[in-house]
């Protein structure tokens, strides 16, 4: 098949073709679709959504409180839940400022029935790693995702993206990847200390440092995403 003209310029507005007989094809690939990018942070609402803790709206941020105590005297970390229920696999986008305190950030999402959790700046500023796994935190060291690493910046915005795939879960850190959990999520399970709601929806939290989150951003790479309210 093919168009032409001849003199004048032509404009072809659109161009269909109604099968009679049997079904063409075409000769190449079509181009692959763009993956589709939801802004999480407009579906949330810092009263409804969170789960413990104080969250607040500043100046487009969602801002976490100072809360942090181990069960059963305390309540675990300050967390919110994510009101939407993310795909089969996905990237998960969170930009975050610590803006004070030694202690960490906390990204949560939905796997097997459990709410896993990674944590960045942990345990006064030296860990980070998967929680639970093998029945351990970050800090124990048969704990096999614990990072021991310094320098977890304050007062400087940073970027972590969860990529989230059905056998493995991998972590990038301002574009570079600190570590993956263990192949099929083998050993992990919920901390109880950033349990959610629902079990089925992704949240954020923070552990004795107060933290604003400026992204949060979910790319859908398998499967297909939807808010739940």
């Amino acid at each position: 098949l093919g168009l032409g003209n001849a003199g004048d310029p032509v404009t072809f507005h659109a161009v269909h073709l109604l099968e009679i007989s049997a079904r063409g094809r075409p000769i190449r690939a079509a181009a692959p679709k763009e993956p589709r990018r939801v802004n999480l942070l407009p579906l949330i609402n810092p009263v409804r959504d969170a789960v413990v803790g104080t969250w607040t709206m500043r100046e487009g941020s969602l801002v976490s409180d100072s809360t942090g105590e181990f069960p059963p005297q305390g309540r675990g970390g300050a967390r919110l839940q994510i009101p939407y229920k993310p795909p089969e696999e996905y990237d998960l986008r969170v930009s975050f400022t610590r803006l004070s305190g030694l202690h960490c950030v906390a990204v949560l999402f939905p796997m097997n029935g459990e709410t896993l959790t990674f944590i960045a700046g942990g345990y006064d500023n030296r860990l980070a790693g998967f929680e639970m796994v093998n029945g351990h935190g970050s800090r124990v060291g048969q704990n096999p995702t614990t990072v021991h690493r310094n320098g977890w910046l304050t007062n400087q915005r940073q970027e972590l993206v969860l990529q989230v795939r059905k056998r493995q879960a991998r972590v990038l850190l301002d574009g570079s990847e600190i570590m993956r959990s263990p192949d099929n999520y083998a050993g992990m399970s919920t901390a109880v200390w950033y349990r959610l709601n629902d079990g089925a929806l992704p949240g954020i939290g923070s552990w004795a440092s107060p933290m604003a989150f400026h992204v949060i951003e979910l790319t859908e790479i398998s499967g297909t995403g939807s808010p739940v309210r």
